[in-house]
Parts: structure tokens; C-alpha cells; sequence
């Protein structure tokens, strides 16, 4: 089995796990304004949390979102690639 890389997209703080579930779970979103993503061994999204500048206003047919920020945006929940 491959690893996965959580990859941040700041260049510091990315960790590797054996399996796409851990990772998940090791997640932890700060306000770094980049959407963070579960890579393969090859480097190939898989999962990704998309970052959203616009404060999240409940409406419409969005899911809540992972990690909210107020009105300094948020991170959606899990998108596979």
C-alpha cells in the first residue's frame, strides 16, 4: 500500500500517512488561505478541502463547511479528485 501525503501548500507542516482515511483524520486546517490536499505517492490529488475566501452564509445546498473562519473565509468539506 502507497502513502499519502496531507499537503498544506504553504511548504512546511505536510505529513505522510499509510492510508487516505488517516490522513483525513490528521487534518488540521489553519488560516493559511490555501486549499489543502491528500496526494498520492505520485503526487496526484486525490482528496482535496478547497479553500473559499467569502464567509460561509448557510444558504443554499452547500454542506457545512470543515473548518469555518468567520468572515475570513472557510474550507469545504472533502472533494474527490
Amino acid at each position: 500500500m502507497g502513502k499519502f501525503t496531507l499537503n498544506y501548500h504553504t511548504g512546511a507542516g505536510n505529513t505522510e500517512h499509510d492510508t487516505i482515511d488517516e490522513a483525513m483524520e490528521a487534518v488540521n486546517p489553519t488560516y493559511t488561505q490555501e486549499s489543502i490536499t491528500i496526494d498520492d505517492e505520485d503526487g496526484n490529488e486525490v482528496l482535496c478541502l478547497e479553500w473559499c475566501s467569502l464567509k460561509w452564509d448557510g444558504d443554499g445546498d452547500e454542506e457545512e463547511p470543515h473548518t469555518d473562519f468567520g468572515d475570513f473565509g472557510y474550507y469545504g468539506q472533502w472533494i474527490e479528485r
